[in-house]
């Protein structure tokens, strides 16, 4: 079912906006528990696994480059799970 699935290869997605572009994304991208990081100008897309601990360590290093203006926790859309599992994207 799309529950079960989102239980098993859920975790969450942080999407957050800053006042300004991050240099790089390198140091989010190793922490552990986070999967993947998108940046879009300011604002990035964080997909975490497994662990409820990132947040608190994401704000810490985007704070030190600049002001956040927005963030939000969400579970992932059954389109993102599929696309994490097989690497191809739904297609009508």
């Amino acid at each position: 079912t799309p529950a079960h699935l989102k239980q098993i290869h859920g975790g969450s997605v942080i999407e957050l906006e800053s006042d300004r572009p991050l240099p790089t994304v390198d140091e989010i991208v190793r922490l552990d528990g986070v999967q993947e990081v998108a940046q879009d100008g300011a604002r990035l897309t964080i997909t975490t696994q497994g662990m409820h601990d990132v947040m608190p360590r994401v704000i810490n290093i985007v704070s030190r480059e600049g002001e956040i203006r927005s963030i939000a926790v969400r579970e992932p859309t059954l389109d993102e799970i599929f696309l994490g599992l097989t690497g191809r994207a739904l297609r009508d």
